[in-house]
């Protein structure tokens, strides 16, 4: 099933302020959905384990790339954000593994994260006689990357239209079976979308203010049992600024219920600016 949806989702109220446990630097601290957090920035009652950093790239355009699995399960993220005026390193269409992405941005020499050598059926195949190990630090590209995403076009400004939104984040080839796309390039303060996939994708896209560097956040969550009932557990924060946009995948070993949250940050009563968003599902 292929369907396009381009019809507003429901706005909802933003909760009482939270405390974003991540940066662009270091990925994903999950919590409890509704767990309140603390001045110091941890939140209570967080059971879910940790998707950490397995890889991470700076690219010369300065976008960042970063690949993270799970701490105890076999899900795994990838994620880009970038500035306006700049593309995705890699189409979206499912014609290559993270682990082939991976293989193209790293150097000839450099070891592999195990994880995404597991998730890839020709894994230990593809990465010769390169070294396993559990995760990669900071590594710096030299060259530029040509042939991903769709051309640039969104930016904050003139440049901040539907249309622009669409050319660039919505209208690729996702691929994939049971594919759901969500293609919501209005305006918004708040846009949720769910499904029950393997697989999430999302495209972010944010302009106005921002306190402490994030002006919208974008959670990513599962539907699961706590052992205190069935609740969204948040598995990934990951913030936005003035004129950035972001895309991120999540991929879990089988099908689940699973939501993707936009969400620009409220400030004395009203919200900091506007985003647009895209939230694609497929197994």
């Amino acid at each position: 099933m292929h369907r396009l949806n381009t019809s507003a989702s429901k706005r909802i109220g933003v909760p009482a302020p939270f405390v974003i446990l991540c940066t662009l630097l270091a990925l994903l601290v999950p919590i409890a959905a509704g767990a309140q957090s603390t001045n110091a920035g941890v939140l209570a009652d967080s059971t879910m384990p940790p998707i950490v950093e397995l890889a991470s790239f700076e690219r010369v355009n300065g976008n960042l790339i970063v690949f993270g699995g799970g701490a105890t399960s076999d899900d795994l993220a990838y994620f880009e954000v970038g500035a306006a005026g700049t593309s995705l390193a890699f189409s979206v269409e499912r014609t290559t593994t993270l682990l082939d992405r991976y293989l193209a941005l790293a150097s000839p020499s450099a070891p592999v994260p195990r994880a995404l050598v597991t998730e890839d059926p020709l894994g230990t195949t593809k990465i010769g006689s390169r070294t396993i190990v559990e995760s990669v630090g900071r590594q710096h590209l030299d060259l530029p990357i040509t042939g991903g995403g769709n051309a640039a076009s969104w930016g904050c400004g003139a440049d901040d239209t539907q249309a622009n939104f669409e050319a660039q984040f919505c209208n690729q080839a996702f691929g994939g079976s049971d594919l759901v796309i969500f293609c919501d390039s209005q305006r918004w303060w708040d846009n949720i979308r769910q499904e029950n996939r393997r697989r999430i994708q999302t495209f972010t896209a944010y302009c106005g203010g921002s306190i402490g560097g994030i002006g919208a956040v974008i959670r990513h969550s599962e539907w699961r049992n706590t052992g205190a009932g069935w609740e969204w557990v948040v598995e990934s924060s990951l913030p936005l600024t003035h004129d950035q946009w972001l895309y991120v995948e999540w991929l879990t070993g089988s099908s689940s219920w699973k939501q993707g949250r936009h969400t620009v940050t409220q400030f004395g009563g009203g919200w900091l600016g506007t985003l647009r968003a895209a939230t694609v599902f497929s197994n």
